[in-house]
């Protein structure tokens, strides 16, 4: 697997503002195809035309950014462990982003409910491996998951996802493996109630109008 990141100077707008933009998507038990299936999805932008977001729950088995990324020369993390590369949706998988928080910010930076950037120039990629303090604040992405107009809604309506704010300490301090579970504890649910919560038509849902 080889990532892509732009060199692009583009200047990304501020989109923190529309929809269900930075807040979390959980996978109810009605999506069951990968990579859906218990996933944790950021929400970059949503409006009434598209809706965009990145998976961030989802390491890929194998893979790890010393290997994915051409010519970058990247080193064990702080800890020693090589750095993973996360399976941000089924859309465009070769194309690389670096989830962030706001201590870092380029020209190019999409930001996220204020406290939180998206960005795939490569300048980002040497910031990462130059400060290597931050990588607790940071995920390697491959890939996003998109939806065209009224999609995302048309899946609210029909209890496939719930919602919740985005938090720095889910995303980006809770494991992989924990984040559905911890993400559902947040808002007072657990995997063994889900199925009723589903069925029964209960589960929580706040369409665009």
């Amino acid at each position: 697997m080889t990532l892509r990141f732009s060199n692009s100077a583009a200047t990304a707008a501020d989109s923190s503002k529309s929809g269900l933009s930075g807040r979390l998507l959980i996978s109810l038990p009605g999506l069951v195809d990968p990579p859906f299936d218990q996933a944790v999805v950021l929400v970059c932008t949503h409006d009434t035309e598209h809706a965009f977001g990145v998976i961030v729950n989802k390491p890929i088995d194998g893979v790890v950014a010393q290997d994915a990324v051409k010519n970058a020369d990247f080193g064990p993390s702080v800890d020693g462990r090589s750095v993973p590369i996360f399976l941000g949706g089924p859309c465009d998988q070769g194309h690389g982003f670096v989830l962030h928080t706001d201590e870092y910010h380029h020209a190019t930076t999409f930001v996220i409910a204020g406290n939180m950037g998206l960005t795939a120039n490569r300048d980002a990629l040497e910031h990462l491996d130059e400060a290597r303090h931050a990588l607790s604040h940071t995920k390697l992405i491959a890939g996003h998951a998109g939806w065209s107009a009224g999609q995302l809604d048309d899946e609210l309506r029909r209890n496939l996802w719930l919602d919740l704010p985005a938090s720095h300490d889910l995303i980006f301090e809770t494991s992989a493996k924990d984040m559905w579970s911890a993400a559902l504890a947040q808002i007072g649910l657990s995997p063994s109630n889900l199925a009723a919560l589903a069925s029964d038509g209960n589960a929580g849902t706040r369409p665009l109008s």
